[in-house]
């Protein structure tokens, strides 16, 4: 197994661990820092929770960061330069209670420099056969840092597109729920008009219909009191004994004792034994003009 596969599956199994801590201890944060000895460390690289959960959660991402994490030291240890030997790192992660642990790890540069590549231990010139190998290897150093910073430009690239991507279907999530807000608000306006609309039918049906019976008692009282005391234009005659009983108890009625009657009765109900009692005690003044007028019935509140 060779050094940078050792360096991933160490920082692995660390995040690992530290990324499998629940509730207080969960961890919110990552940094990548350059720890140079008698020096404050420098930050590279930082990932947040709330900025990138997926880092946090599935672990194809977070192997993703680790080798993002590797790529990016080798890529600070390739351009300190020639003879500056192995660089130390470290990986930091923070709680929710604001503790810290760390990893520390080591990344030597992958090639030195030319000068110092056309020349052998001892300080004599190279043998001429070994230019071309040793200048084959320089390309191909160079080639590899070339791939590595266009992976590293085509990432964040791909990781920009990702966030709209993710930015875009959270806002069409919101527009879908407000959608389905205001398509139910509609419904119960719609609804609530519609109901409106049939009990103001039926309140008009119900007034109507109440005119109707109005009218329909008023006549009946009307048509009952005629048959009580016959047709008077017949030939009149006595009337009914019935009339002349409800004429007496008409008359002995005083005011205070109307005025209670009407009071328990409706004004359909007044206005019907208002009727009979005005056809029980008939104006006898027109019949007999020596005879003194009865007494007028009183009149109801």
């Amino acid at each position: 197994m060779s050094g940078d596969e050792t360096t991933h599956q160490k920082i692995l199994a660390f995040l690992s661990g530290e990324l499998s801590k629940k509730e207080e201890r969960q961890c919110i944060s990552i940094d990548l820092e350059h720890s140079p000895p008698g020096f404050r460390a420098d930050l590279l690289k930082r990932w947040e929770r709330t900025d990138h959960p997926e880092y946090f959660e599935e672990l194809v991402f977070i192997e993703q960061m680790v080798a993002m994490m590797v790529e990016i030291a080798e890529s600070d240890a390739d351009s300190a330069g020639a003879g500056s030997g192995a660089r130390a790192y470290t990986v930091r992660t923070r709680q929710q209670t604001g503790l810290r642990m760390t990893m520390k790890f080591r990344c030597a540069p992958s090639f030195e420099s030319s000068d110092q590549a056309l020349v052998v231990a001892g300080g004599s010139q190279p043998n001429p056969d070994s230019h071309s190998m040793q200048a084959m290897q320089i390309v191909s150093g160079n080639n590899r840092d070339l791939m590595r910073i266009l992976m590293s430009q085509y990432r964040d690239t791909f990781g920009t597109l990702a966030d709209l991507s993710a930015e875009m279907r959270d806002e069409n999530v919101k527009l879908r729920a407000e959608n389905i807000v205001l398509r139910r608000e509609l419904e119960i306006a719609t609804s609530t008009k519609e109901d409106k609309e049939l009990e103001n039918a039926i309140r008009f049906e119900k007034t109507q219909q109440s005119s109707l019976m109005t009218n329909k008692l008023l006549n009946i009282g009307t048509a009952i009191a005629a048959r009580v005391m016959g047709d008077p234009s017949k030939g009149g005659g006595d009337p009914a004994p019935i009339m002349l009983l409800l004429g007496e108890f008409t008359k002995s009625l005083t005011r205070e004792q109307v005025s209670k009657v009407f009071g328990l009765m409706r004004q359909d109900q007044q206005v019907m034994l208002y009727s009979l009692m005005q056809m029980a005690v008939p104006d006898e003044s027109k019949k007999d003009d020596k005879k003194p007028a009865a007494e007028s019935v009183a009149t109801p509140p």
